[in-house]
Parts: structure tokens; sequence; C-alpha cells
């Protein structure tokens, strides 16, 4: 069994930028007083779609950690984009594995998978981080209905900021994203 931080310095790539958010909503480029709304907006559209989803839609990275190769290989989030590394401890100290050892390979549009290609090293530690994998997650190339469908939900919440009942869900949103569901 494994165990998963994100890493929170990790910088994603933009979805939406703010100034393309601000063009849809016809909000003026000089106007900033209300960025930071405006953005708060945007990054909940994308929880919110991401949630939905079952998946990452922005790139998120993890370090994902277990007793075993196979509990670290089998890590199951949706969907890796690529991995930056796989260490395994050796007398209190982690080594990279070489990168030959294991390679990405995609199963459907949904998911990818982490194959070992070659004899792994025998593990002497035994603890809940002997092995450590660093890798990527999100969509390899993000479709223009997830960015429309993101851009829809930012001037829902701009422009419905009180409560409103689940009947007034964008159903354009739902109806751009819900191909791209993921159901476990």
């Amino acid at each position: 069994m494994s165990m998963y931080i994100e890493i929170k310095e990790f910088e994603p790539s933009e979805i939406v930028s703010l100034s393309e958010v601000k063009s849809h909503l016809k909000i003026e480029p000089d106007f900033t007083e209300e960025d930071v709304l405006v953005q708060g907006y945007i990054d909940a559209a994308i929880s919110h779609i991401s949630d939905y989803l079952s998946r990452s839609v922005q790139d998120e990275q993890f370090e994902v950690f277990g007793c075993s190769f196979i509990d670290v290989l089998d890590f199951k989030f949706q969907t890796k984009k690529s991995i930056e590394g796989i260490w395994y401890l050796d007398n209190g100290e982690y080594k990279k594995l070489e990168e030959g050892l294991y390679a990405l390979k995609k199963v459907d549009k949904f998911e990818t998978i982490i194959e070992y290609l070659g004899d792994l090293p025998k593990l002497t530690n035994k603890s809940s981080k002997a092995v450590k994998l660093r890798v990527t997650c999100g969509f390899t190339k993000l479709s223009k209905s997830i960015k429309q469908a993101v851009l829809l939900l930012v001037s829902d919440f701009y422009e419905y900021r009180a409560d409103r009942s689940k009947k007034l869900i964008n159903s354009t949103v739902m109806n751009l994203i819900s191909s791209y569901r993921y159901y476990h």
C-alpha cells in the first residue's frame, strides 16, 4: 500500500490566464480591483471540474511512498504524464533507480500505468518509505472543451456570487466535460 503527498512548490501550467478570463468576462484589462476574486473563481472552477472528472485537469506533482516497488509502481492516480524519478532506500540513503528499468505505458485516454522493464533491486529497508516516486499527473493535451468549461464556470461564479440551487448548474459545462469523466 502506498501513500502520496502533493508537491506544493510545483508550478502547474495555466489552463486559462487571468487576462483570458477578464476578456471573457468583458472586464477591462486595467481594472485590477477584482483580480484576486477572479483568480479565486478560476482556481475553484478547475478544482470543481477535476473533482467531477475524478482526474487532474491541471498538472499536479506527487511524491508517492511505499514499502516495495510494486506499492509505488501501482500508484492509481489518473493520468500520469511523466516520472521525475524513483528512489529506494539503501543503507539509510535514497538511491535513484536507473531510468531504463521503468516506463510509462498508456492504457487508454484515462489511464497510464508505470511498467517495470527489468530486474529491480532487492530492498533491504522495510519501512513505509522504502521506495519513493515523484510523478506529474494531468492531461497530456488539454481539450478545448475543458478550457471552455472552465471559462463558463468562472463566468457563472462571477455573475451569481450568492447561493444558487442545484437546478441552476450550467448544463453546457456538464455537456462539455462529461465525456472526460473517469469512473473508478
